[in-house]
């Protein structure tokens, strides 16, 4: 039988132990750190929601997603645009939006990209740091200079329409 001093000091160094350091970073199976949520990459049209979940969800031929996190806010520009989300699931399940791209508006392939003026015109700086040359922007174009917009050409390629995504500051 262990006796009081003894018990007491036993009980002190388990005291120690338990509040000293901090504790191991959470682990997975056998010991491996948990893997980052796996993205997921979808295609839709994004529309209105009428829940109080998300602003605006994705119609997929599947279903309609609920959109979330803070890469969803500027989505509420591009209502009735068929767009690629990339994003992770979270629990409600709703899709976490880290990116998307404009792909369509209105039937018409569009280009999803940053205005900027340059020496012979103006062009769309894309996601993958290509050009796309504005052959005669409107002036009402060109006043969103460090925008992202997207933009179609009409079929005869006569006439540039586009829609504001975010401002200059994103």
């Amino acid at each position: 039988m262990m006796n009081s001093s003894r018990l007491l000091a036993f009980a002190s160094v388990v005291a120690l132990c338990a509040c000293g350091g901090s504790a191991p970073a959470p682990t997975g199976l056998a010991g491996t750190s948990p893997a980052a949520p796996a993205l997921t990459e979808l295609s839709g049209t994004v529309v209105l929601s009428l829940t109080d979940l998300a602003p605006v969800s994705l119609q997929t031929q599947d279903g309609l997603i609920p959109l979330e996190g803070d890469g969803a806010v500027p989505m509420a520009s591009v209502i009735g645009a068929d767009v690629q989300v990339r994003g992770s699931w979270d629990a409600n399940p709703a899709l976490v939006v880290e990116s998307f791209l404009v792909v369509a508006v209105k039937g018409l392939p569009a280009f999803d990209g940053i205005v900027e003026s340059k020496s012979d015109g103006y062009a769309l700086r894309l996601g993958d740091g290509t050009d796309h040359t504005l052959a005669d922007a409107p002036a009402d174009l060109i006043a969103y200079v460090g925008y992202r917009v997207w933009v179609t050409d009409s079929p005869d390629a006569s006439t540039i329409q586009f829609g504001v995504i975010r401002g200059r500051r994103w």
